[in-house]
């Protein structure tokens, strides 16, 4: 199982997805009476507690990565640190409960692994609900009396398509793809490390493991074989490198 989670300090969204990619569960959790982060802390683990135990199944948690950079109009600098830290809290938990590291991936690439599309000059929260709203049967949004979702539904809504992309990912996997199918392989891995220098035959990314500010992570995808030329990270199996930092 794959559990999704969308990370706010407002409200944060929960999501399961079974073995054979239905969704199993969805729910919300609002933290805006919280009076601190902490108590906002504590409530989570309190509701990933309830989780854990009625879905122990669950072999994988995705988390939305928080924003590292400054967007026009979206946060300011007191709610972006606020958010890093209250996700880096959550990432804990995640890790006391289930054991091992929770698996990070932005908005943007999430929907891009689910096949949704935001329209120029839409609101992408308002493009994802309506998608899941069409895509999932038992996702069945409240609204106010104004006619309006309600805001927790937003924040479900994106911990689906989290959950969805995280259990794609876990079964998209590198051996899918033959030898000779280049371009898919350069797809695959520049959606999970990013930008590339192509050097015909190597690719040079940022290392995920060191995160040096410069494309030191040397891939050669004939050999199957990877190194960092920082931090020594290397292998001959891009495989682990794909499963370890993506699918």
């Amino acid at each position: 199982m794959i559990l999704g989670l969308d990370i706010s300090t407002s409200i944060c969204g929960f999501a399961v997805i079974d073995k054979r990619g239905m969704l199993v569960h969805h729910t919300a959790l609002d933290l805006r009476k919280e009076k601190n982060i902490f108590a906002k802390c504590e409530s989570f683990i309190q509701k990933l507690k309830e989780t854990r135990q009625t879905y122990y199944g669950i072999d994988e948690v995705y988390i939305e990565q928080s924003l590292h950079m400054f967007m026009g109009g979206k946060s300011s600098a007191k709610t972006l640190s606020l958010l890093t830290r209250f996700n880096g809290m959550v990432s804990w938990v995640c890790y006391d409960q289930f054991g091992k590291e929770p698996k990070y991936i932005s908005a943007g690439s999430a929907r891009k692994h689910c096949g949704i599309k935001i329209p120029r000059g839409q609101k992408a929260k308002k493009v994802v609900i309506e998608y899941i709203a069409d895509t999932e049967p038992t996702f069945v949004v409240a609204t106010t009396r104004f006619g309006n979702p309600k805001p927790e539904f937003f924040d479900r809504a994106d911990a689906i398509v989290i959950a969805r992309a995280g259990y794609n990912l876990e079964h998209t996997t590198w051996q899918h793809y033959p030898r000779g199918k280049m371009n898919e392989k350069k797809k695959i891995l520049y959606e999970i490390l990013g930008p590339y220098i192509d050097r015909n035959k190597e690719f040079l990314f940022a290392c995920p493991k060191c995160n040096h500010h410069k494309r030191k992570l040397s891939v050669n995808i004939d050999k199957n074989m990877f190194k960092c030329w920082v931090c020594d990270y290397r292998g001959r199996n891009i495989v682990r490198l794909v499963k370890r930092f993506g699918s």
